[in-house]
């Protein structure tokens, strides 16, 4: 078996071993300190929101800075669930009479994120999705600027810069690792999809894929929306966890981080996304330790401010300039050796089998 027939037979193989992954990390959450479990969480709700980056970048090649802004939006919707209605009346009295009263479970309230978030990315961008290249990635970035400010000077209804806080529910490690895997099932189901090969044929050329008959706009769109579904999914997560939203959260740092990390690991990958997520999160909690000082062990270490932003920003400027296609763009050397020997392997099989059987049938004639 080839490698090309693995990629194209095998993606369930794959998929099980991202999903392997995220299990695994959810073990070790529960086992390790209190420090590295909260590492380990930030790493899924990080990847939750890389993903769901992946969905739309990695298969139209088109780089969005937006996305923060849609899990703004999924996280705003499901927060408004989880909210005792006299704390609502006090901070957003310009909702609805409904939408103050209305609660649900924090399950729902996600639920109620993934939908809003798959509306909200739909409708704005049924206008971006004809863009292409580095206007396309521009106008997300506007979108991304406009919901921040609104979100900021609408006190009455967003709770302006202060935010939302009193979130009733905190999501365990179980839970978020339910939601990381379902997401990861998404974005290989769609992967794997019609939608999703139009989608990466017009991402190689789009001209081609015009003359085929592709309607580019739509398949991005399609995109977009599976993408803002995933998205509200890792916003809903991301403020439960923190038990409080407010738009200062998912800002700048949070849009460079999420395409930092797709970029790393492999923009056109899904397991890029896993990657690159939870390396440069590691990176960021590891380096993080160290820049505050402390003695480690027998070491004494005086404080280093800004040393993991540094140490961040150093690794993406090495894997782009080293590896510019990703860390996980290609199989490691020896997947790639044992496909080969094993491909080898079975031909010598078949024909020993074939020898074989030629030899038997000429001593049976003789």
């Amino acid at each position: 078996m080839t490698y090309s027939q693995f990629r194209r037979r095998g993606f369930s193989v794959e998929l099980g071993v991202l999903l392997g992954v995220v299990i695994l990390c959810g073990l070790a959450a529960t086992a390790a300190s209190e420090v590295t479990s909260g590492v380990i969480t930030q790493g899924l709700i990080s990847l939750l929101l890389v993903v769901s980056l992946y969905i739309f970048s990695g298969n139209s090649g088109i780089v969005s800075f937006g996305h923060p802004a849609i899990a703004f939006a999924g996280a705003y919707a499901a927060s408004l669930f989880i909210i005792e209605p006299g704390q609502k009346a006090m901070t957003v009295p310009g909702l609805p009479e409904a939408l103050i009263s209305a609660q649900s479970s924090a399950v729902v309230s996600v639920a109620i994120g993934a939908a809003f978030g798959a509306v909200f990315a739909g409708v704005v961008w049924l206008p971006l999705v004809r863009l292409s290249g580095i206007r396309s990635s521009l106008a997300s970035f506007a979108v991304l600027l406009v919901v921040l400010n609104v979100a900021n000077n609408w006190q009455d209804v967003t709770g302006g810069q202060t935010g939302l806080s009193g979130l009733m529910y905190a999501p365990s490690v179980l839970s978020i690792c339910i939601w990381t895997m379902a997401s990861l099932v998404v974005a290989a189901v769609y992967g794997a999809s019609r939608s999703g090969r139009r989608l990466r044929a017009s991402r190689e050329d789009e001209v081609a894929a015009e003359a085929c008959g592709i309607n580019i706009a739509l398949e991005r769109w399609i995109a977009i929306v599976v993408s803002g579904a995933v998205a509200g999914v890792a916003g809903a997560i991301y403020a439960q966890y923190l038990g409080t939203l407010t738009p200062s959260m998912f800002g700048l740092d949070l849009d460079f981080l999420t395409v930092a990390m797709l970029l790393v690991g492999g923009m056109f990958f899904l397991r890029g996304a896993v990657v690159g997520a939870l390396l440069l999160t590691a990176v960021a909690g590891i380096f993080g330790r160290i820049q505050n000082g402390g003695t480690f062990g027998f070491i004494t270490i005086d404080p280093y401010p800004g040393l993991a932003q540094v140490a961040f920003a150093l690794l993406t400027l090495i894997v782009v300039l080293v590896r510019p296609e990703g860390l996980a763009a290609k199989p490691p050397q020896f997947i790639a050796n044992w496909l080969h020997r094993r491909r080898e392997g079975k031909a010598a099989g078949v024909d020993t089998v074939e020898d074989s059987a030629e030899k038997t049938s000429m001593e049976v004639h003789s």
